[in-house]
């Protein structure tokens, strides 16, 4: 599918799809969101399509991406997010998420 940007008025946050297109109940998009927002969680969970791992922050793997202490962080979490050399340097730390020693409740 090729969409023609020349003659569509796109936009962060715009509708992908128009309503009679035959994706538009097919392909999710996700609405309001801007480039300063971070990965979203349904790029590292694609169950039809396994996208290359990038940076959590600002999507990219320039300068490489971290691998310094991410086993351990495995260890402990069952969700650990990338994190490029570039953001580390800026800060940043790995994004968890699931702690495993966490014991969940059962709902009844």
């Amino acid at each position: 599918m090729v969409i023609d940007m020349a003659t569509s008025a796109f936009g962060v946050g715009s509708t992908l799809f128009y309503p009679n297109s035959p994706f538009h109940d097919t392909i999710v998009v996700k609405e309001n969101i801007s480039c300063a927002n971070p990965m979203e969680a349904s790029y590292y969970s694609a169950a039809l399509v396994k996208f290359p791992p990038v940076c959590y922050y600002c999507g990219k793997d320039e300068g490489g991406l971290v691998t310094e202490g991410v086993a351990e962080l495995k260890r402990s979490y069952g969700i650990v997010r990338p994190l490029c050399c570039i953001c580390q340097s800026k800060g940043k730390t790995n994004k968890v998420s699931h702690p495993n020693n966490v014991k969940r409740r059962r709902v009844e």
